[in-house]
């Protein structure tokens, strides 16, 4: 598996959030109405992680997280 620059903490709440999208995203999830409240919850959550106060706070920083979580999960799978 590639190491990534990200610590373990935004890492796992891009998990969380990508598997909630991907729950959504699911036909007729039967908690819908939950999972779209989730979501806005879990962005804010990422947003307002510590690891973003410092220099790293890059849109590009951010995409390459999400990169870097769907890649890790692909190896998982």
């Amino acid at each position: 598996m590639e190491e990534t620059a990200f610590p373990d903490d935004p890492m796992r709440i891009q998990q969380v959030w990508s598997e909630t999208n991907q729950a959504l995203c699911a036909h007729r999830p039967q908690e819908a109405a939950l999972l779209r409240r989730r979501l806005p919850r879990r962005s804010v959550h990422q947003w307002w992680q510590p690891f973003w106060s410092g220099t790293v706070a890059s849109p590009t920083a951010r995409v390459e997280l999400c990169r870097a979580v769907r890649s890790r999960e692909a190896v998982a799978a």
